[in-house]
């Protein structure tokens, strides 16, 4: 029965030190943001009501991209290839389905056409706090009827 009683009192110590660890951080950091618990750009939280967001990320990322008041339309992978019946992005389809950004961990994708109609708006790949975490990238899609230039991003891998 000791033994037992050891065993199990081991095994929950060792079950509760990441989430203490974790939890101690943030106390000694004083990191209590949305952004920094999900690890996604603090930019999801301020967008519009009603913004568009295609995440080719996790689907355990769905969540957060909603936003701070739910209030952003979180589009997944798997969605997108229900709605397009492919995984691969077009303009036409970003255009199609209203899609105004494009969230992305890495490794990043190398398959997008070329001329894609997106803008780099948050890159975390040096800044982020936690390096054991893949590195976020949000794009902005160009809208169609945007006047001038419209920075085309290519993806390369690093």
């Amino acid at each position: 029965m000791v033994t037992l009683t050891a065993a199990l009192a081991v095994t929950a110590a060792i079950a509760t030190l990441k989430p203490t660890q974790s939890f101690l951080g943030r106390v000694r950091d004083g990191r209590w943001d949305r952004a920094w618990f999900y690890q996604i750009p603090p930019l999801v939280d301020t967008l519009g009501s009603g913004a568009k967001i295609l995440n080719l990320s996790a689907p355990c990322q769905c969540y957060p991209l909603l936003g701070k008041h739910l209030g952003n339309v979180v589009v997944s992978t798997v969605q997108w290839r229900a709605l397009t019946g492919s995984e691969a992005l077009s303009v036409e389809a970003l255009r199609e389905h209203a899609i105004d950004y494009v969230f992305v961990h890495q490794p990043w994708p190398t398959d997008w056409p070329a001329g894609m109609p997106v803008d780099l708006i948050h890159d975390d790949t040096e800044t982020r706090a936690l390096k054991t975490t893949p590195a976020a990238r949000l794009y902005r899609v160009a809208s169609p009827g945007s006047s001038g230039e419209v920075p085309v991003t290519r993806l390369t891998k690093r």
